[in-house]
C-alpha cells in the first residue's frame, strides 16, 4: 500500500491539519491514512516516472488489528494542535500516530531531470492503540478531540458513546450506551468549555418516534439532558466553539441550529433578533387591503378582451388535431408514429375484416379465404334478401319501370331501338 500513488478503495474521512494549510489527512476502506501535500500533488504530472514518489503523499499509515491483518478504516481526526491523529479501525480500534514527519527530500524522478523536492512516505506504527474500543465489526464514525489535546470522544454504530485520555487507552474513562445510531456518520462534539459532551440519535423511518440530541457532562460523567429533535436521524454535528450554538445535519437532507437567547452569540440571532422590515406609506397588506385596491382595467375583462392569435398558426394548429379537422385514419407507411406501428395496405384491409388482425383466424387464413371466394355466389346469396325486401336500388326506379313484363311466361319488355352511329349517319345524309 506504500508504493500507490492513492487510495485503493472508497474514502471514509478527510480533515485539513489544523495550522498547516496545505496539509490533508485521507481515511479509506484499504486500511489506510495517507497524509498529503496538496501544493505538491497538484503540481506533480501524471508520467510514468512518478510512480516511484507517492505524487505527494507525506505519510502512509497502516492500520491492522491484533493478529497483524489490515482493518478498514472508518475515522479520522487530528489533534488541536496537529501533533497526533487519531484512526478508527472496523475491527474496533482506535489507534494514535504521533507525526514524526521527515523533512523535504530531493527525489530524483527520471534520467538527466532537475531533483524535485518531495515528502516520501514514512513507515510508521502507532504510538498507542485500544484494541477492543468498541464492538468488532461496527463501524466507528467519529473521533473528536477535546480542544486540551488529551482528551476525546468515539461515537460508534454498537449504539456507545466512549470517553477516552490518550494517555491511557486500556479503558474508556466513561462509557454511555442505548444511544442507537443506525448509519454510519452519526457524529459527536464538545461544548466550548469541553465540559459537556453531545450526541445525536437515530431513528427507523416510518417508525413515529423522534431523534434525540444527548447531553453528558465531563465531569460528573453522567447524562444531563435529553432534548428531541425534529426530522429524521441525527447524523453529524457541530457546537460551534465561539458563536456555542449547535448545527446539526438530518438524515432527511435537513439542517437545524440550535442557540440560546442569552449565551449564544451572532450566528442564527442575526435572523432571530432582526426587526421586520418598515414598509412604505403606499405599500398595503392584509386580505382587505388586497381586496380594495384591486385595480382591473377594462380590457382585462374577458367580455373587452379582443383574441390577438395568429389566424395563420391557428389554421395550422386546427389542421394538425384530427377532431378539428375531420381527418380520416390514414395507413403508416415506413417508421412508426406516436405509438403506432406501420402496416401495408392489405394488413390494414385484413384488419377491417370479421375478427380483426387479432382475431382468431390468421392473417394467412383471411387471405386464402378471400381468394377462395367466388363473387357470383356470394352476390346470390342475398338475391331473396333483396327481393324480399328491396331497400336501395329496385324502389328507385319503381315508377319508370316497364309493364308487362313475365320472364317465367316468355313475354319480356319492349325497349327503344339503339340507334347505331352508323345508321345516324345515313339519316342525314
Amino acid at each position: 500500500m506504500r508504493h500507490t500513488r492513492g487510495h485503493v478503495a472508497a474514502c471514509t474521512a478527510a480533515a485539513w491539519h489544523p495550522s498547516e494549510h496545505e496539509t490533508l489527512a485521507t481515511a479509506s476502506e484499504d486500511g489506510t491514512v495517507r497524509l498529503w501535500d496538496v501544493e505538491v500533488a497538484a503540481a506533480r504530472g501524471n508520467d510514468a516516472s512518478s510512480l516511484n514518489v507517492q505524487s505527494g503523499q507525506r505519510a502512509v499509515y497502516v492500520l491492522r488489528d491484533a493478529k497483524g491483518v489490515k482493518t478498514p478504516c472508518t475515522a479520522a481526526s487530528w489533534a488541536p494542535d496537529g501533533s497526533a491523529i487519531l484512526s478508527a479501525g472496523r475491527d474496533g480500534s482506535i489507534q494514535l500516530w504521533e507525526m514524526r514527519a521527515k523533512p523535504y527530500q530531493p527525489v530524483q524522478l527520471a534520467m538527466r531531470a532537475t531533483p524535485r523536492s518531495e515528502y516520501i512516505a514514512d513507515i510508521s506504527k502507532p504510538t498507542s492503540a485500544a484494541r477492543a474500543a468498541h464492538a468488532a465489526g461496527e463501524d466507528i464514525s467519529s473521533l473528536t478531540w477535546r480542544r486540551d489535546g488529551v482528551t476525546f470522544a468515539s461515537r460508534s454504530t454498537d449504539g456507545c458513546l466512549k470517553l477516552w485520555d490518550t494517555r491511557r487507552l486500556d479503558a474508556p474513562l466513561a462509557a454511555w450506551g442505548d444511544l442507537p445510531a443506525l448509519l454510519p456518520m452519526t457524529g459527536c462534539d464538545f461544548s466550548p468549555d469541553g465540559s459537556v459532551v453531545v450526541t445525536g440519535t437515530s431513528v427507523k423511518r416510518g417508525s413515529g418516534a423522534k431523534p434525540t440530541l444527548a447531553f453528558f457532562s465531563t465531569r460528573t460523567l453522567s447524562r444531563i439532558a435529553t432534548l428531541e429533535v425534529d426530522g429524521a436521524s441525527v447524523v453529524p454535528l457541530l457546537w460551534h466553539p465561539r458563536l456555542n450554538q449547535i448545527v446539526i445535519g438530518n438524515a432527511d437532507g435537513k439542517a437545524y441550529t440550535l442557540y440560546d437567547p442569552t449565551v449564544s452569540e451572532k450566528g442564527a440571532l442575526f435572523c432571530s433578533v432582526k426587526a421586520a422590515p418598515k414598509r412604505g406609506m403606499l405599500s398595503y397588506s392584509g386580505e382587505g387591503f388586497s381586496k380594495a385596491m384591486q385595480i382591473i382595467t377594462p380590457h382585462a375583462l374577458p367580455m373587452y378582451r379582443e383574441e390577438n392569435d395568429d389566424h395563420r398558426k391557428k389554421r395550422q394548429k386546427d389542421r394538425a388535431d384530427p377532431l378539428k379537422s375531420r381527418k380520416p385514419e390514414q395507413v403508416l407507411t415506413g417508421p412508426g408514429h406516436n405509438g403506432k406501428l406501420s402496416v401495408g395496405y392489405q394488413q390494414a384491409l385484413l384488419a377491417t375484416m370479421s375478427g380483426g388482425t387479432s382475431g382468431l383466424t390468421g392473417t394467412k387464413d383471411k387471405i386464402a379465404a378471400f381468394q377462395n371466394e367466388d363473387p357470383r355466389e356470394e352476390l346470390l346469396k342475398y338475391a331473396k334478401i333483396a327481393e324480399e325486401q328491396p331497400l336501395y336500388v329496385t324502389p328507385a326506379y319503381s315508377h319508370n319501370q316497364p309493364t308487362g313484363a313475365d320472364p317465367t311466361a316468355g313475354t319480356y319488355p319492349k325497349f327503344a331501338k339503339t340507334v347505331e352511329p352508323e345508321e345516324e349517319g345515313e339519316d342525314e345524309d
